[in-house]
C-alpha cells in the first residue's frame, strides 16, 4: 500500500480540523456579542493567513498533483473528483468572500445585515469543508494509498513537497501514470 501522499495530505487536513475549531469558536463568539474585539480581530486575521497560505496550498496539491493522478479510475465529466473539485472552487469563493466582509467590518464597515451576512458565510464554508475533508480522508485517500504505485506515490509526494517550498518542479512523468 502507498501512503505516503496520503499521510502527508491527511497531516495538511488535521491542521484544517483545526482551522475548522477555531472559526466555529469566533462564530460562536459573535452569536453571543455581536461586535468586534481585539482578539476577536486577531483570530480573524489568523484565520485568513490560515485560509490564504495553508488552504490554498492543500487544494493546489489535490487539484494539480493528486487528482490528475488519479482521474483515469473514474468517469471525467460527473465522477467523485469533479465533485471535490467543484467543492474547492467552492469552498475557494465562500472563504473569500468570509475574508472580503470580515475586512469590510473590521474596518468600520456596518451595513445592516453584515455582520449576519459574515456568519452565514463563515458557518457554510465551515460545513463544506468538513464535508470535503471527511469525503477525502473516508473515501478518496485510502482508494488512492490502493491504486498508486510506491513509486508513483513517492513522485507525487516529492512534488508536493517541491510546490509546497515554492519551487513548483513538476515531475517529468506523465500525471496519468
Amino acid at each position: 500500500m502507498a501512503d505516503l501522499t496520503v499521510n502527508h495530505l491527511r497531516r495538511h487536513h488535521q491542521d484544517a480540523r483545526s482551522f475548522l475549531a477555531q472559526l466555529t469558536a469566533l462564530l460562536d463568539l459573535f452569536d453571543a456579542a455581536p461586535h468586534w474585539t481585539p482578539e476577536r480581530r486577531e483570530s480573524f486575521q489568523q484565520l485568513a493567513r490560515f485560509f490564504e497560505a495553508d488552504l490554498c496550498l492543500l487544494i493546489r496539491k489535490e487539484d494539480q498533483i493528486l487528482y490528475p493522478a488519479l482521474d483515469g479510475l473514474f468517469p471525467a465529466e460527473a465522477g467523485p473528483l469533479e465533485v471535490l473539485r467543484g467543492e474547492h472552487r467552492d469552498l475557494c469563493l465562500s472563504f473569500r468572500k468570509l475574508c472580503e466582509i470580515g475586512n469590510s467590518l473590521m474596518n468600520g464597515g456596518n451595513a445592516p445585515g453584515t455582520l449576519e451576512e459574515f456568519q452565514r458565510s463563515g458557518r457554510r464554508a465551515a460545513e463544506v469543508l468538513k464535508d470535503h475533508l471527511y469525503k477525502e480522508d473516508r473515501v478518496l485517500f485510502p482508494m488512492a494509498a490502493r491504486f498508486l504505485t510506491p513509486e508513483r506515490d513517492a513522485d507525487l509526494l516529492r512534488r508536493m513537497e517541491n510546490l509546497q517550498a515554492g519551487t513548483g518542479v513538476q515531475s517529468s512523468t506523465n500525471p496519468q501514470d
